[in-house]
């Protein structure tokens, strides 16, 4: 059984609150989507667990829920697609400043690993392979995820060329 993506179904109907997930606005989201599902104590686990049983009425709160926080957000003077566009930013700054290996490394590490993987899957012999579908299952998502991750970190985010056009109108 595949487990489920909670962040996926929030970004899909909150994308605004999906945004802050992903940045230093995190707790602050997390709390924020625990109240509209009327959890006393919301965590990860709490939050997929309630969302897993949405009702149509749950989904229209955490709607209600993405619009009131990009109100909030603007009378705050935060822009939350910024943040994480200067998160992702800094960290590629960073990288030129101190000329790490380590991120490289890790990206041909990952690129090489899901290459082989999925070759090995689609020309060999899956069956002979002692690993049941589910750690499999496990196993390829989380290389999925290390992979667009990669790719975000080296060509940029979905965010990134809008978020600088719209800088460069202005």
């Amino acid at each position: 059984m595949m487990e489920f993506d909670w962040k996926k179904l929030i970004g899909s109907v909150a994308p605004t609150i999906a945004t802050a997930l992903g940045g230093p606005l995190a707790g602050y989201a997390v709390r924020e989507i625990g109240t509209a599902l009327g959890l006393e104590a919301a965590t990860e686990s709490t939050i997929s667990t309630a969302l897993q049983n949405a009702t149509p009425e749950t989904l229209l709160r955490i709607k209600e829920l993405d619009q009131s926080f990009a109100l909030k957000m603007e009378q705050m003077g935060i822009d939350v697609k910024k943040l994480e566009f200067e998160d992702t930013s800094g960290a590629r700054a960073m990288l030129i400043q101190t000329r790490a290996r380590t991120p490289a490394i890790l990206s041909y590490f990952i690129v090489v690993s899901i290459t082989a993987l999925y070759a090995y899957l689609i020309m060999g012999d899956y069956n002979a392979l002692s690993i049941s579908d589910l750690v499999l299952g496990r196993i390829l998502g989380t290389l999925d995820t290390a992979f667009a991750v990669v790719l975000a970190f080296w060509l940029g985010s979905a965010h990134r060329e809008p978020y600088q056009a719209a800088q460069r109108k202005e």
